[in-house]
């Protein structure tokens, strides 16, 4: 681990200021500068302090991924492509289903709130019992109506 100073005139969409910052970082990682002082920043990194205890669970994880009766199978890898794709596909398939829900009856879930809005208000009646009988007759006629233009 190492520090530099970026420079305050380095601009990250020039492709040159890219460059030479990197060279920078090789540099100083090449060359073993110490940190800051004052600064302890190697705890900030909690992957670079040593831990025997996590490379011990490592090492127990391993040999028991090693022991499990799936690690010999000789269509180990087979079975994995063949899961990865089910679970890509399924998550596509999710996906387009929601898609399509949120696509569908679009129309007719819009003219249903209006037809709330519109019963809220008064300007619109919901049930037949409330409707005199020539608006019934009215009504039914032009659904027949609309029945056969379509």
């Amino acid at each position: 681990m190492s520090w530099i100073r970026i420079p305050k005139a380095f601009n990250a969409k020039l492709p040159k200021s890219r460059r030479d910052l990197a060279s920078a970082m090789r540099n100083a990682v090449r060359e073993g500068r110490p940190p800051a002082r004052g600064t302890n920043r190697s705890e900030d990194f909690g992957r670079a302090r040593y831990m025997p205890d996590q490379e011990k669970k490592i090492a127990d994880l391993r040999r028991a991924l090693r022991a499990h009766p799936c690690h010999g199978c000789s269509e180990r890898e087979d079975h994995a492509r063949w899961a990865e794709r089910w679970w890509k596909l399924r998550h596509e398939t999710d996906g387009l289903i929601r898609q399509i829900q949120g696509r569908t009856n679009t129309i007719a879930k819009t003219f249903d709130r209006v037809c709330d809005v519109l019963a809220v208000y008064g300007y619109l009646q919901t049930s037949d019992a409330a409707m005199s009988p020539s608006a019934r007759t009215a009504s039914a006629c032009a659904a027949s109506t609309a029945k056969k233009t379509y």
